[in-house]
């Protein structure tokens, strides 16, 4: 089975059994978000804004083509979400 919309993959994640747990595959609770925009444990941002910007503006200049419908993207947190995904992790390289 491939899952290719959100809708697809509510619809089976609904349908595991209730004693089936989904892991992040995090060995620590961090808050859902991209890694570029997380803070220390002292909560202070550990990237400044013009870092996050300059990796996100070559994420999506070298990504485009890779990606099946880069158009759809709304807006720069729907490109940090796939920048998080993506081998070059924002969090991983800095």
């Amino acid at each position: 089975m491939e899952i290719t919309k959100l809708s697809e993959y509510m619809a089976y994640v609904e349908e595991l059994d209730k004693d089936f747990y989904l892991s992040r595959g995090q060995s620590q609770d961090y808050p859902l978000l991209p890694s570029a925009l997380r803070c220390d444990e002292s909560g202070n941002r550990k990237y400044p804004k013009r870092a996050i910007r300059t990796f996100l503006e070559q994420f999506k200049i070298n990504s485009y083509q890779y990606m099946p419908t880069p158009w759809d993207i709304k807006n720069d947190i729907e490109w940090m979400l796939y920048a998080d995904e993506s081998p070059n992790d924002f969090g991983k390289n800095h």
